[in-house]
């Protein structure tokens, strides 16, 4: 715990953009980061088309991926995936993870 940061985000689609039953944070994601290397060393996905979100960062993970590239990296939007990019709100942090609108 105390040699990482852990980033967080909960977020609504886009294709989920008109169901109002459907709240802003209803998705999830989390991104753990080893403090002294910066390296992502663990991520979670809560939400549509998991397998495949999942699936594109793995391999940047293996490579062992810093947060800074992993900021850095071209989103692909409109997707469920671009949420992984760019997360901000640490837990304990205080701020906000829930982004709401479009681009959060």
């Amino acid at each position: 715990k105390e040699n990482v940061t852990v980033y967080h985000s909960g977020f609504k689609p886009l294709e989920w953009n008109f169901l109002q039953s459907r709240e802003a944070g209803a998705c999830y994601t989390k991104l753990v980061m080893e403090k002294t290397t910066e390296k992502i060393v663990g991520y979670h996905y809560l939400g549509p088309n998991a397998g495949e979100v999942a699936q594109g960062y793995a391999t940047a993970l293996k490579m062992g991926v810093t947060k800074e590239q992993w900021d850095d990296t071209v989103k692909i939007h409109p997707t469920c995936s671009e949420e992984m990019l760019g997360i901000h709100a640490t837990k304990g942090g205080g701020e906000n993870a829930v982004k709401t609108g479009c681009c959060g």
